[in-house]
């Protein structure tokens, strides 16, 4: 898996859109650190992968803390300890909407109404998509 990030601050970006550069590699964060190492270019990161990194998440805070750091992509990045760990391994191990750990609490479920009635975003079978606008450059 790789992770691509577009500079929004770019001067370009308003007038060409984004420029998407590599951000990281699953594969190269942590495959290394895995036992035994994934580091075969053409190897897989199968389901099973995925559980072992998430084994060394639970095992390794430090790891884990820069998957979060990662994850915030820069942003005001705060420890995820306690709860925010458990739920945040929770959902990376549900691979299945019905299998979601957390629930959603009723201002998430007003946020989406209240974005959903403003027609704000591109709408899909899953409901209203913000971040389908900034990836495409179109934004209503």
């Amino acid at each position: 898996m790789h992770v691509f990030a577009a500079n929004l601050s770019s001067p370009t970006y308003q007038t060409q859109g984004p420029t998407w550069e590599p951000y990281y590699s699953a594969k190269a964060a942590y495959g290394s650190l895995l036992t035994p190492p994934v580091t075969d270019p053409h190897a897989e990161l199968t389901p099973a992968v995925w559980s072992r990194i998430i084994d060394l998440f639970n095992s390794n805070d430090t790891v884990f803390q820069q998957y979060i750091d990662r994850k915030q992509r820069g942003w005001e990045y705060a420890a995820c300890e306690g709860t925010c760990k458990v739920d945040e391994i929770c959902q990376l191990g549900s691979a299945q909407s019905q299998f979601a750990c957390l629930q959603a609490s009723p201002a998430m479920r007003k946020a989406k109404r209240d974005t959903a009635e403003s027609g704000s975003g591109h709408a899909d079978e899953c409901g209203t998509s913000f971040i389908r606008g900034v990836l495409t450059g179109h934004m209503s």
